[in-house]
């Protein structure tokens, strides 16, 4: 075996010295190739130049204000047509926001160095747009007074011709450019003839020799890719193992787990009806039942990874309503927010009240995140939402779970549903876990067709989004 591994890191050497020795003839050809095309760019440079700091950029501005410009006017008239105070004060804002692009835009192209013909364009321009905000002024002051009959009366009269011909001249103005830009790339496109045609003749050599190359390489790594076939094959079947494994050492552990919970409830009752005789002993059964609930819960969660990461587990789909699937979550934590003086407040979108999936797991990660939300959250709120959102045509369900709490540190974040990652050791020491529960939530969000993302912000709280898939009866 080891003189097999000698003979396979030789060949390797040899053949990465032939591949060193192939780019690197390549790379002599095109700095060969760079030399003689360097007079042909340079002569380019000052043209492309001009195009790009003087033509491209006045089209670019003329541009962003005729979209302004016709965008104002659009302001105005959806002012008329809005009844909401706050929806027009919106849009006036809007109708602002697009007459300062415009300025801005308009500033720029003055401040450059323009032409006869492009200053008789701009100063016209100018001309015409003074009397369209002159317009545009008057219909404001007709809206403001309540008046859209004359205020519509007089956009459409008024405004909307004089605005036209505010956009006529920008037209102009942009032909202008696109002509002249046309003209500039005309001149360059000769010398670009040369330099193409050199570098073709390059292009061909350096072709040639990087197929031989190729050849080689693809000679040569034929038994590479079989060794890696073979890694990948038994790479796949250690994970099937240590799935199975996994799976197996749970269920061994949960049935002496489940004997001892059984044990504890069994010793608590009779400790109770012994009365104070033996009450001081009911502190360490409850410590029994605890811990033994703890590990357990971990073992489940371990079972669960295995069995998805095994692609063992199987989806049990089926029509439910969403409020009540949020009641019944919050429900089972109210009592353990009130002992962190928390408040938990339920919002549910009128148009979500139905989904077809798999009640039972996303019940579990709704519980989660609620009961993390818990820990981590004093005296403050936790919100469990849902509604309808839409990804490219699909539609999807969207929880929410925000709380006020501790928050997450910037630099936890992007590892924060990685496999035993927590946010540092003082949480782990503080509020306990071993952090494999975001990593389950995770998976069975993927398994659900759907996903989930982390907002947090230190010390101001955190926001968990798990999005899934509206409607999963096909996988029934």
């Amino acid at each position: 075996m080891e003189t097999r591994f000698q003979t396979d890191n030789k060949n390797v050497s040899y053949l990465r010295l032939r591949l060193v020795l192939g780019f690197a003839a390549i790379l002599i050809l095109m700095a060969l190739l760079t030399l003689l095309s360097f007079y042909g760019f340079m002569s380019m440079e000052r043209q492309v130049d001009e195009i790009v700091n003087s033509h491209i950029v006045k089209l670019d501005k003329a541009v962003i204000m005729r979209t302004a410009a016709r965008e104002r006017t659009l302001s105005l008239h959806r002012m008329l047509l809005l009844e909401d105070e706050f929806a027009i004060d919106d849009e006036w804002m809007r109708f602002n926001l697009n007459g300062s692009e415009f300025a801005k835009a308009r500033l720029h192209l003055v401040s450059m160095e323009i032409n006869e013909q492009e200053k008789a364009l701009l100063d016209e321009q100018g001309r015409l747009t003074r009397i369209a905000i002159q317009y545009q002024n008057q219909v404001l002051e007709l809206i403001w007074r309540g008046k859209p009959a004359t205020a519509l009366e007089k956009l459409v009269s008024q405004v909307m011709p004089a605005q036209d011909a505010v956009l006529a001249q920008l037209t102009k103005f942009v032909n202008y450019q696109k002509a002249r830009s046309e003209k500039a790339f005309n001149a360059t496109s000769q010398a670009q003839k040369n330099s193409i045609f050199a570098m073709a003749i390059a292009a061909i050599i350096a072709g040639i020799i990087g197929l031989n190359i190729a050849i080689i390489v693809v000679r040569r790594s034929v038994k590479t890719e079989e060794t890696l076939c073979n890694a990948y094959i038994q790479s796949q079947e250690a994970v099937a193992m240590k799935s199975q494994f996994m799976a197996n050492m749970s269920h061994e552990l949960r049935t002496p787990l489940n004997a001892i919970i059984g044990y504890a409830d069994f010793l608590s009752e009779e400790l109770e009806e012994q009365g104070s005789i033996s009450i001081e002993y009911l502190d360490d059964v409850e410590c029994i039942k605890t811990s033994g609930g703890k590990l357990l819960n971990m073992i489940s969660m371990i079972l669960e990874l295995a069995d998805i990461e095994d692609r063992s587990s199987t989806l049990s789909v089926s029509s439910f309503c969403i409020s009540e699937l949020l009641e019944e979550v919050a429900g089972e934590f109210f009592a353990k927010a009130m002992t962190q003086n928390n408040k938990i407040v339920i919002r549910c979108d009128e148009a979500s009240r139905e989904m077809c999936s798999d009640r039972w797991r996303i019940k579990t990660v709704l519980c989660h995140l609620l009961d993390n939300a818990c820990r981590f959250t004093q005296d403050g709120e936790i919100t469990l939402s849902a509604e309808n959102t839409k990804t490219i045509g699909l539609k999807k369900i969207k929880f929410d779970i925000a709380d006020t709490g501790i928050g997450i540190l910037p630099e936890y974040q992007n590892t924060i549903f990685n496999p035993f990652i927590q946010a540092d050791g003082a949480y782990t020491r503080k509020y306990e876990g071993v952090g494999l529960g975001l990593t389950m939530c995770k998976k069975i969000c993927e398994l659900l067709g759907g996903n989930i993302q982390l907002t947090s912000e230190y010390h101001k709280g955190s926001l968990f989004s798990v999005e899934l898939a509206e409607d999963l009866s096909s996988h029934s």
